[in-house]
């Protein structure tokens, strides 16, 4: 049996040097595998990045995470699951949701689960709100912020966010605001 491959794709032209993370995770927080890799990627290409080991599925674990980074800025992250979500069991998150104005009609909405939540959407019970980023995988513990544009007040936009996960057994979460 062969690894996991991980592949990047750099579409600038320039050359990217960067720092990969991986990590052999749990829907519930716990990592069970991790290396620091300094990769290259030449411009506008796609290349096999690493492989990661067949005795790291042995060890159990629900997910990949690659976390690609120039320093301290986050330029992608990615999640592999181990298995079909249908024949996997998630654990049903409880997600957080901090706001903060960041600017007239501009807000910064922090995203965050207690466990591995698949496919949270944040949305809004009013209309002419405007979420920048809007579908997203969230690991535990790990907070997600994202930008959200409205006309709407502080206290009013406050109350019309619900967030919805995947995973979630009732559906709709309200988060904490």
């Amino acid at each position: 049996e062969e690894g996991v491959e991980v592949w990047g794709t750099n579409d600038l032209l320039v050359n990217q040097e960067a720092q990969l993370d991986l990590r052999l995770c749990t829907f519930e927080g716990k990592t069970l595998a991790k290396t620091t890799l300094c990769v290259r990627m030449p411009a506008n290409s796609s290349e096999k990045l690493h492989v990661v080991p067949p005795g790291w599925k042995e060890r159990g674990g629900d997910y990949l995470r690659a976390l690609f980074r120039d320093g301290r800025r986050t330029v992608a992250v990615n999640r592999f699951l181990l298995h079909e979500p249908k024949h996997s069991v998630f654990p049903s998150p409880r997600i957080g949701l901090r706001l903060a104005k960041i600017g007239p009609g501009s807000y910064r909405a922090a995203l965050q689960s207690n466990v591995f939540a698949l496919g949270v959407v944040v949305s809004s019970s009013r209309e002419g709100v405007y979420f920048h980023d809007n579908f997203v995988d969230l690991d535990p513990g790990v907070e997600h912020e994202i930008q959200i544009t409205t006309r709407l007040s502080s206290p009013v936009l406050r109350r019309s966010l619900t967030t919805h996960a995947l995973n979630s057994s009732s559906g709709i979460t309200r988060g904490k605001s």
